[in-house]
């Protein structure tokens, strides 16, 4: 499809859901719609800010907080979700770039890897399934638009204004694959008057990050802005055999314009054009060493192993994505409602390839490219605000199709083998309502429902037969369909205007799986969920705080495990999860701010039979020796893999005029306690902490500011990640001590 063509459908798709309604013109008292996760009042304790305003009464942090977690602008205590938003200051302040980033942040929440896989979770729910066409359970959201791909979920803020994190299901208001959760990603939308921002930073690792940001108007109604963001390192990894510091080298560029057409003269009706170009290529998530020397290489001696931080060996691995999109949104006052189309196109291409098995004997390399191309369209209409009465309803289309359209496989060196290639089309429709409505003075019932449909057709064309399941070379299609209802009740009672309290009944759902990478046509059922919530919430001031208790039952579990290179897709668990979370924030004195969130979460199988627990093979006869071999075992009862029982952040921020000038000075420390990889509870990571300071200074009239920062000051030793496969058990670090500087401007 060309770009005329993409560009043509957007507008298509966008005007036929203006056809379709009564377009009301020249109204100037509607508020216009705001997009997901977006904020419109600031706080200064650092719970979310203004991303369009510096004021002094929005530093005093006695404005309200609104936010749209319901689809609807509510303010922030009157949600009966628990919720944690930080806004741009916050995310820099605690040297947050990326969305992995956000568990410094955010208690109870987690982004693994499987490889290059994200594997995003909230409160023990997750998936450790990896593969195109996976999904995750965490859906992330940009600016309203579902970002599908667990190859490109991790990625770097780029003049973002706000981010959400939404905890428990939100299978009714965003639908598919929200068993978990969802984060929502705001960013700056052009305006007519003239602004420019700009940052460099330098750090260890020859690390350079920069970005830029203008907009300006090109007449009263119309506005365009353009965001890049460059960035470059050599990565904290050596090459145990040639001595090369810069084997983990990556760069990455993010280019995003964007046009604003306000359609009418109150602003309420707007088009908002955007496109999106993004290229990693980053080898830092497969840069792998072995795991207590869990390698095959182990078994030769003299050979060199790569076991601790700092250490690789796999110099000739590679990771290269290309995403590019188009994205519409219309905005239109219809008189009885507000209506919102989302339409987008994106296109994404990633490389893989290297050595497999941890060592420098290229026992088993691997290359693939990945596609994937996502079509979404959605149109949403929201009641006007005011009254004892409040509504959203909608419609959403997605369709994906993702490929491995050439899987290459080599042994020991020799030449790659092609070996099959694999395609996955996944349509799904559905429908949403919901309503809040207030029964009684201060008591308020919210109902939702969603419908789903979805439909999974795939096929894996095997080029050569395959060893491990039998099967002659040929054409393999699958095909299946589910369908979903997913509700949610809430009752909330309004102590007074700056208190509430809540209980809620919500479901989730994650679509069913065709694993065509498996080399299978059976399916994989869908994941189910239903969650308990009764929460509180007070904003008094600067002080706001929240507190809630959870209750999930949590059903079909999808699983991975591997049959020799095979991955194998099964349902095979359930868990029971339950918890508690806090979250503080206030002005501690004048120039002080304080902010602490905490979160207890109790995660185990309550059956899980069959359940992968990996021992290798030493015996020197066997066909599979040296292998490491998944042993089907019962872990009922186990800990949830990648689940730490407690964890929580606390953060300190001190502002003072230092040569007429600002100084601001932040600490943010995060922890966690013990948790496991994986569901036999092998492979674990003790409890830690992770440091971060930062001090600015921001000269007199406002335009420039110079920072030093140092991220993990304590150089904490951690793992981000353990992969299993039958040649190596991976482990993979977090990184060590880093320290740099920083300039940005404004104007």
């Amino acid at each position: 499809m060309s770009l005329t063509a993409k560009l043509l459908w957007l507008v298509t798709a966008t005007s036929v859901a203006i056809a379709a309604t009564t377009h009301a013109q020249g109204t100037d008292r509607a508020t216009p719609v705001v997009a997901p996760g977006v904020a419109t009042a600031a706080a200064e304790s650092g719970t979310i800010q203004s991303p369009e305003s510096d004021s002094d009464s929005d530093r005093s942090g006695l404005n309200e907080i609104i936010v749209t977690a319901q689809r609807r602008s509510e303010r922030l205590q009157d949600v009966p979700i628990t919720i944690t938003s930080l806004s741009a200051d916050r995310l820099v302040n605690a040297g947050v770039n990326t969305v992995d980033q956000l568990t410094q942040m955010v208690p109870a929440f987690r982004v693994d890897n499987s490889g290059i896989y994200a594997q995003p979770s909230i409160r023990g729910v997750g998936t450790a399934v990896a593969g195109p066409g996976t999904g995750s359970a965490v859906g992330i959201y940009i600016d309203g638009f579902y970002m599908d791909s667990p190859l490109t979920t991790d990625f770097n803020f780029l003049n973002v204004s706000n981010v959400q994190v939404l905890k428990g299901p939100q299978g009714t208001l965003f639908g598919r694959n929200t068993t978990a959760g969802a984060v929502l990603v705001t960013t700056s939308e052009p305006s007519t008057t003239p602004a420019i921002s700009g940052k460099v930073s330098y750090a260890r690792y020859n690390s350079l990050d920069s970005e830029a940001y203008g907009t300006m108007g090109f007449t009263d109604r119309i506005a365009g802005d353009l965001a890049v963001l460059y960035g470059r390192g050599d990565g904290f990894q050596t090459d145990i055999v040639t001595g090369s510091n810069d084997v983990g080298r990556y760069h990455n560029v993010s280019v995003r314009p964007g046009l604003k057409i306000e359609l009418n003269d109150a602003g309420t009706d707007s088009l908002l054009l955007r496109f999106s170009h993004m290229e990693v290529n980053d080898p830092t998530l497969t840069l792998g060493s072995a795991y207590q020397g869990m390698t095959i290489a182990s078994l030769f001696p003299g050979t060199p192993i790569a076991v601790r931080r700092g250490e690789a060996s796999l110099n000739d691995f590679g990771f290269n994505a290309k995403v590019e999109g188009i994205y519409l949104t219309g905005r239109f006052d219809l008189g009885f409602a507000n209506l919102t189309s989302y339409s987008m196109y994106r296109h994404e291409i990633v490389r893989e390839g290297g050595d497999f098995d941890a060592s420098p004997l290229h026992i088993f390399e691997q290359n693939f490219l990945s596609t994937d191309i996502n079509i979404t369209q959605e149109v949403d209409l929201n009641s006007k605000p005011g009254g004892p009465w409040s509504w959203v309803t909608g419609l959403y289309f997605y369709r994906e199709r993702s490929a491995w359209p050439n899987f290459y496989t080599s042994l020991f060196g020799a030449p790659p083998a092609d070996i099959w290639n694999t395609q996955n089309t996944i349509t799904s429709y559905s429908a949403f309502a919901d309503t809040s409505y207030e029964v009684l003075p201060q008591l308020f019932l919210t109902a939702g429902l969603r419908y789903n449909h979805e439909s999974n057709r795939d096929f894996y064309n095997l080029h050569v037969p395959d060893a491990m399941t039998a099967q002659p070379t040929g054409f393999y299609p699958a095909s299946d369909d589910w369908n979903s209802v997913t509700p949610r009740a809430v009752i909330r009672y309004e102590l007074d205007r700056s208190s509430s309290v809540y209980g809620s009944y919500t479901q989730g759902f994650k679509s069913g799986l065709l694993n065509a990478n498996g080399l299978t046509t059976q399916p994989v059922a869908p994941e189910k969920i239903n969650a308990f919530e009764v929460g509180y919430k007070l904003a008094n001031g600067p002080t706001q705080f929240s507190a809630s208790t959870f209750y999930y039952d949590y059903k079909d579990l999808q699983v991975a495990s591997y049959n020799g290179t095979l991955s194998v897709l099964t349902n095979a668990a359930k868990s029971k999860i339950y918890g508690a979370e806090l979250d503080f924030s206030t002005r501690v004195l004048d120039h002080l701010t304080f902010a602490a969130n905490g979160a207890y979460t109790h995660a185990t199988y309550d059956r899980y039979l069959g359940a992968p627990r990996y021992s290798r093979d030493v015996d020197p006869t066997s066909p599979s020796f040296g292998l490491f071999l998944a042993v089907p075992s019962d872990v009922s009862g186990n800990t949830v893999q990648r689940t730490p029982k407690i964890s929580g952040n606390v953060s300190l921020g001190y502002s003072s005029t230092v040569f007429r000038g600002l100084l601001d000075l932040n600490a943010n420390y995060a922890y966690q306690t013990k948790m496991y990889f994986d569901p036999a509870n092998q492979f674990a990571q003790r409890g830690y902490g992770l440091l971060n300071l930062r001090a600015a200074w921001t000269e007199p009239s406002g335009h420039w500011s110079f920072s030093l920062f140092g991220n993990n000051v304590t150089d904490t030793n951690y793992l981000r990640a353990i992969f299993e496969s039958p040649f190596s058990i991976q482990q993979y670090y977090g990184e060590p001590a880093t320290y740099g500087v920083s300039v940005s401007f404004k104007y």
